[in-house]
């Protein structure tokens, strides 16, 4: 198989002819290659070949001289991850979720006392019952 070819790769509507790809280097050399041109981070390319995708350092698949390859990837950086874990409310428990909506706590059921507690909760929410209590 030669060691030196010439390739086209299609990326986002754009053709890039005439690159020269060496077989006998790492895939990595290549992409790096596109990566001036296109402006993708090789972490964020994936480049298809005819008999599957190009790895960075794995062998080179079956290209032939002319052959056309499609790159799929989008310029930027990479999202980074969250610094502090992110909290749902729905792991959260009863305390911790009122705390954090600033409700006031409820009354525990006690049996049969629902609704007493639910009057209760009721009268705490008149303006002038609460400033007298």
């Amino acid at each position: 198989m030669n060691a030196l070819m010439n390739v086209s790769v299609k990326w986002n509507g754009k053709k890039f002819d005439n690159l020269q790809i060496n077989t006998s280097e790492p895939p990595l050399i290549f992409k790096s290659v596109l990566f001036s041109l296109t402006g993708v981070e090789p972490a964020r390319q994936k480049i298809l070949v005819k008999g599957g995708t190009l790895k960075d350092d794995g062998p080179w698949p079956d290209v032939k001289p002319n052959s056309t390859l499609m790159m799929m990837g989008t310029p930027g950086e990479l999202p980074q991850e969250p610094k502090e874990k992110v909290v749902f409310m729905e792991d959260l428990t009863h305390e911790e979720l009122a705390v954090q909506l600033k409700l006031p706590m409820g009354l525990v059921n006690l049996g049969n006392t629902c609704y007493l507690n639910s009057v209760l909760q009721c009268f705490r929410g008149i303006a002038q019952l609460s400033k007298v209590l």
